[in-house]
């Protein structure tokens, strides 16, 4: 989830923590600690997927190189 520090984001990702997803933010304007400790984290900009793929072996992202 993208934005997943925000305070949209954070509130979507406590609700979804339990679908092994991750919240991924570049820390502009949301803050880590909005998150949810169950909720795993990735502070990075999206376009930078490799940071991503480094936490997630097994995702395809399709789309991007």
């Amino acid at each position: 989830m993208t934005g997943g520090a925000g305070f949209i984001g954070s509130n979507l990702a406590r609700l979804a923590a339990d679908n092994d997803g991750i919240a991924v933010e570049d820390t502009y304007l949301g803050t880590p600690e909005n998150l949810d400790p169950a909720v795993e984290f990735v502070a990075t900009d999206i376009v930078d997927c490799r940071r991503i793929v480094e936490r997630r072996d097994g995702i395809t992202y399709e789309g991007m190189t």
